[in-house]
């Protein structure tokens, strides 16, 4: 079973303050996040309410990745490729980050890596052109 690795941009409209609130619960059911179990005390259906006013906007995929099975098994190489966790690092769920030249120029240098698992990836060019197309404005990650 693997997820999907998505770069999300922060909606235009949604102000800092509900963009934050709406990533920390969003990060609150994923592993690794210093978010991670400091669940708010919402319903499910206020989660998902918060979540996808955050997530519902402009997004790209970047590939396939096993996280579980990566830690499971303790064998990154083989359930994560390079590309993906090296953008992950770059651009991670835990804040938000501000997409610049200088981080369009080290994604296109991560995206460059060789896929050494079978898992899929996206193309550099979509990538890279979603990144342009969006500079200046907020950016996260997070795998469905």
């Amino acid at each position: 079973m693997s997820a999907d690795l998505h770069i999300h941009v922060v909606p235009i409209d949604m102000a800092e303050k509900e963009a934050q609130y709406a990533l920390e619960v969003l990060c609150s059911n994923v592993l690794g996040s210093k978010h991670f179990g400091k669940h708010p005390d919402i319903s499910w259906e206020q989660e998902r309410k918060i979540t996808h006013s955050l997530t519902d906007g402009s997004d790209v995929w970047v590939g396939e990745v096993s996280w579980l099975k990566a830690a499971i098994f303790e064998d990154s190489k083989k359930y994560v490729p390079d590309l993906i966790e090296k953008v992950s690092e770059l651009i991670f769920c835990d804040e938000f980050i501000l997409i610049t030249d200088e981080l369009i120029a080290k994604v296109e240098e991560a995206l460059s890596v060789e896929n050494s698992t079978s898992y899929r990836v996206s193309s550099e060019e979509k990538v890279v052109s979603f990144l342009k197309k969006h500079k200046g404005e907020r950016s996260f990650t997070i795998s469905w």
